[in-house]
């Protein structure tokens, strides 16, 4: 598959994680410094497209599969999988949130699943609601790896990923996006409700109460964990696992206790209904 290149005469051929780099310059009179510049440029575009193409080697179960990229010139696309079901993003805040509230359950299922794609040794560097999808059956995926802003940095860590995952969970907590006009960042807003202890201060009102009371604190309780100042003390990303699938256990007790509720009223009724009536 051909790929091509730089202006000053350079394309760039690539197969698969080879890269060849070839010039139609004729003449041999160019300044140094030029080819210097033109030479650092392909340097640069071969280590970006081997880095791209280490991706599509990746699979699993919680990241959008890289099926492919192409490069024209400065550009670079790259080619996911389709996931129909849009964002973590559309759900809490976008277009479907306004057809179905998402379900205290299903938040903290999806931001599971999207921790769990987040173990891999791979800085994902972007990680936000939007970027966590929903394939048919509703499982996430993480996508979007930030490949251009890593490379122009080289500075980011896996505890920078944590930070941002911890915002995420403060999204599904409280519905509302990171940053508001006018006033203080998500965090700063959680953190000052905290002190109060009065939960429904914080939790997304369309809820509706409809939640495990110590769910929704675990899940705040890691979130803040997450995005503390310091890097060296936020969790690991297996750590938030562990601690999501105890907040997810707790709410589907919940569920559970509920349904053996309502099926107890429901034979209770049947037992009235069956006995012979009074004469």
């Amino acid at each position: 598959m051909d790929r091509e290149g730089f202006k000053d005469g350079f394309d760039i051929l690539g197969i698969g994680r080879n890269i060849l780099a070839r010039s139609s310059r004729t003449g041999l009179n160019s300044a140094s410094h030029e080819k210097r510049s033109v030479t650092h440029r392909i340097l640069n575009k071969i280590s970006e497209l081997n880095k791209v193409a280490s991706l599509t080697t990746v699979h699993h179960r919680h990241l959008v599969f890289l099926v492919g990229y192409c490069t024209n010139k400065n550009h670079l696309a790259l080619i996911y999988e389709y996931m129909p079901n849009g964002s973590l993003y559309d759900h809490i805040r976008g277009n479907k949130a306004v057809i179905q509230t998402f379900r205290w359950c299903d938040r903290v299922r999806i931001t599971l699943e999207a921790a769990q794609g987040c173990v891999l040794p791979i800085i994902h560097r972007d990680l936000k609601s939007h970027n966590i999808l929903l394939g048919h059956d509703m499982v996430a995926k993480i996508s979007d790896f930030g490949l251009s802003k890593y490379c122009l940095s080289g500075r980011v860590t896996t505890s920078s990923d944590v930070f941002s995952f911890g915002v995420v969970l403060l999204e599904i907590v409280t519905g509302e996006p990171p940053v508001v006009p006018t006033t203080v960042h998500i965090l700063q807003r959680v953190k000052e409700k905290v002190t109060t202890g009065n939960i429904e201060a914080i939790v997304d009102p369309r809820l509706d109460g409809d939640y495990d009371v110590s769910s929704i604190w675990k899940v705040v309780d890691i979130a803040l964990l997450c995005t503390k100042e310091a890097s060296d003390e936020r969790p690991t990303m297996s750590m938030v696992v562990a601690q999501l699938k105890d907040a997810l256990a707790l709410e589907e007790a919940r569920n559970v206790s509920i349904c053996d509720i309502s099926q107890k009223g429901a034979n209770l009724g049947l037992s009235f209904n069956s006995m012979p009536s009074a004469r």
